[in-house]
């Protein structure tokens, strides 16, 4: 059975800061390699040219494009049924720089915020670009995002922050739930958005509280990433960088491609934790991560896991706010898919490794 090592530790830890991990470990259950059985066509065998429609996707402004300050409020819904929210601080010179701190935590809504410890604070610290990256919400290809969701305006307008603004409704055709967006009429900031799962249930939110235009930056420290990475393109050079030669998933869940593939070059920073693969794959509007990285701390041959040659044995599940994680071993590598969708999903995708 697949368990927690230091080297998927280092990688919540390292990797995490760059692209990859998107959520604490709070649970790990156990996952047989039977369920990993399943057929491999599903995503695939779906039919991706579905027609556009006509409705142009709205016009947005994300945060980090502007000269602002804004505090907003985060809710992730945590193992236990419950949302915990942060408190956040998110700045943006507009030019391309961004800081976002963690101001404090609370678990349901509305509650005093209490203070966040130093370890919080310094978990975010390091995640922070990720968040910004991939935890916020952004338009993808509009062709993708067409095809893949219904979508709808709703009449009439909310106020948010004090700020009239307009809602987005986006349906998953392919039943991975829906997205609301809050968009401020006037100047089309994108002031909050709502993941809901395929049953309904909210599972991340967030909501703008203030907005401060063009503020004062003396001072700020600016988020740099963790580690370096460049594009992988296949070459001899890049495969001896990694050590290995990535394998593609025969199954990817459905509307999802690549949409970046990188290196993670962890090693320059990190000398004994390897370098890592990231095929980062979406369907427009939300990002799945596919990681292959070289195992240095299990032994075994190709696909073995302590069981037979070929076959996994188990694996590892970690969830939180609907982002599921899941880590398995094969040909010698780590393998990390994470994303917002049903768990099935990623242990097909998985187990197209195998077929």
């Amino acid at each position: 059975m697949l368990r927690f090592t230091y080297h998927f530790s280092a990688l919540a830890l390292i990797a995490s800061a760059t692209l990859v991990s998107c959520l604490p470990i709070e649970q790990a259950d156990s996952l047989e390699s039977k369920s990993l059985a399943q057929s491999s066509q599903g995503g695939l065998g779906v039919d991706q040219s579905l027609s556009a429609s006509e409705w142009s996707l709205p016009e947005v402004v994300y945060p980090e494009q502007e000269n602002v300050r804004i505090e907003r409020h985060v809710g992730i819904l945590n193992t236990t049924g419950r949302m915990v929210w942060q408190q956040e601080d998110f700045r943006s010179d507009g030019q391309g720089e961004f800081r976002v701190d963690l101001t404090g935590v609370a678990v349901d809504y509305p509650v005093d915020f209490a203070t966040a410890t130093d370890i919080q604070i310094g978990v975010f610290d390091r995640r922070q670009r990720y968040l910004v990256r991939f935890r916020d919400l952004h338009f993808g290809d509009a062709l993708r995002v067409r095809q893949n969701y219904t979508w709808r305006e709703e009449l009439g307008v909310v106020t948010v922050a004090g700020t009239l603004c307009d809602r987005y409704y986006a349906t998953s055709r392919f039943e991975f739930g829906s997205v609301v967006y809050l968009i401020a009429s006037d100047s089309r900031l994108l002031m909050g958005w709502t993941l809901r799962d395929k049953e309904g249930l909210v599972t991340m939110t967030s909501k703008t509280i203030s907005v401060e235009w063009s503020p004062d930056h003396s001072n700020i420290v600016w988020s740099i990433p963790a580690s370096p990475t460049q594009s992988y393109t296949g070459s001899a050079s890049d495969i001896a960088i990694l050590g290995f030669e990535p394998t593609a998933a025969r199954y990817v869940p459905a509307g999802f491609s690549t949409a970046d593939e990188q290196i993670v070059l962890i090693e320059t920073v990190f000398p004994d934790i390897p370098n890592l693969h990231l095929d980062v794959l979406n369907d427009g509007l939300r990002t799945l991560f596919f990681a292959q990285q070289r195992n240095v701390t299990r032994g075994g041959g190709p696909g073995q896991s302590g069981g037979t040659t070929g076959q996994l044995s188990g694996a590892l599940y970690s969830e939180l706010g609907g982002i599921r994680a899941l880590e398995g071993l094969f040909e010698g590598r780590e393998i990390y898919i994470v994303a917002p969708l049903p768990t099935d999903e990623l242990m097909t995708m998985l187990g197209s490794l195998f077929d």
